[in-house]
């Protein structure tokens, strides 16, 4: 489970972890905001207990996270999601 906060005014986007399963030292998590089903990044982030902020986010309908190589990604590792919000 995670909970992700986002300001649709500022854009800013932050994501607070509260259970994720642990990943390999070289892999990250990486957050998406979804918009017309079409994934757009929004930040690699680590398991540390803590909100994070990621980076920013123009307009979302949806929210992912997957495992991707550390650095993240250009496009999601779809058979490595973890967590999809409700639309």
């Amino acid at each position: 489970m995670a909970h992700v906060m986002w300001n649709k005014y500022t854009r800013q986007t932050f994501i607070d972890v509260a259970d994720l399963p642990a990943i390999g030292s070289d892999k990250q998590y990486q957050l998406w905001a979804l918009m017309g089903g079409q994934p757009i990044d929004a930040g690699v982030f680590d398991m540390t207990g803590d909100m994070q902020t990621v980076k920013p986010v123009t307009d979302a309908e949806q929210w992912a996270v997957t495992v991707e190589p550390k650095g993240g990604s250009a496009t999601p590792t779809m058979d490595q999601m973890v967590l999809m919000s409700k639309s």
